[in-house]
């Protein structure tokens, strides 16, 4: 959750099949996959939200 939570802070949006980012995150948490595997998946799943325009008040 907090790595989804960064991402969205920082303008990105993770869309991860559910069961995947599971087990990406245990692989992770135990130490059964190494940083950079992760990292590049993370990337794979990451797309850049685009901003949608404000309204002005008057």
């Amino acid at each position: 959750m907090a790595t989804f939570v960064f991402y969205g802070l920082n303008g990105f949006d993770l869309d991860a099949p559910e069961d995947d980012a599971y087990d990406l995150v245990i692989a992770a948490e135990t130490g059964t996959r190494e940083y950079q595997p992760v990292a590049e998946r993370l990337a794979g799943w990451a797309r850049a939200e685009v901003a949608q325009p404000r309204e002005v008040e008057r």
